[in-house]
């Protein structure tokens, strides 16, 4: 698990707790100003949507009896 990854996982669970920042940062030996910058992350990244990594998209062409050059049209 990445740092990131770790700290998304220590909001969430403050977010749970009810405690205070300061109260939660204690036993987990963060500072209260680290845990701010890592819940504002948190808090930004769940707001923005997912984007999927698209694939490829098969394009078809004609053949032509020429090699020596390439048309393209735009839509």
């Amino acid at each position: 698990m990445d740092q990131s990854e770790e700290m998304f996982k220590l909001v969430r669970e403050w977010r749970k707790s009810g405690l205070t920042q300061s109260e939660f940062c204690k036993p987990h030996g963060i500072t209260v100003a680290k845990f701010g910058y890592w819940a504002g992350k948190e808090k930004l990244a769940a707001r923005l949507p997912v984007e999927k990594v698209g694939g490829f998209v098969q394009i078809s062409g004609q053949q032509s009896a020429s090699n020596d050059s390439c048309q393209i049209v735009y839509p």
